[in-house]
């Protein structure tokens, strides 16, 4: 963006640029397709895995914290419906309160839902804002695989609210 300062018998400023980033947009993978196929953990009547893809911000899994708090890792495999091209995914922790925000984590990919390869990892920070993590080069897999491998305090639980896979 340039501008510039012009008024009749004044002196012209002298332009200024701003350089903006660049507006990517982004693509999620369509929920409809997807399901759940299983979890290590999860809270009967609150945390239920499908809550993880289920679209709406407000539900969420949570692992187990009644009757036993499971310590991690934790994880949930999804079923992404078919063969799809993915550049990237974006994580919503849950967002009513900070309960199970996950710290490290690592993902992986698989075409048959047995052999697995771990395409991604990291660490989130500890917020309650969508988190999106990309890859240079894209990966092609039926079933995802999201292993939770720390609290960003510590404590044994696991909570998602969204989990979003990103075609490129």
């Amino acid at each position: 963006i340039e501008a510039q300062a012009v008024v009749e018998d004044y002196i012209v400023s002298p332009p200024t640029r701003s350089l903006l980033p660049r507006i990517v947009p982004v693509h999620r993978l369509d929920k409809q397709s997807q399901k759940v196929v299983s979890v290590d953990s999860f809270e009967p009547g609150e945390g239920e895995g499908s809550h993880a893809i289920d679209g709406d911000p407000d539900t969420f899994w949570h692992t187990a914290y009644s009757g036993g708090e499971p310590k991690p890792p934790h994880e949930i495999v999804i079923d992404l419906g078919s063969l799809v091209t993915l550049s990237g995914f974006e994580y919503l922790p849950r967002q009513s309160g900070s309960n199970g925000r996950v710290g490290q984590w690592k993902l992986f990919f698989s075409h048959d839902g047995k052999d697995w390869a771990e395409k991604a990892n990291g660490t989130f920070a500890n917020s309650d804002k969508r988190q999106q993590f990309s890859w240079s080069k894209p990966v092609v897999a039926r079933f995802a695989r999201f292993v939770a491998l720390t609290e960003v305090q510590g404590r044994p639980w696991t909570s998602v609210a969204e989990l979003d896979f990103l075609l490129p």
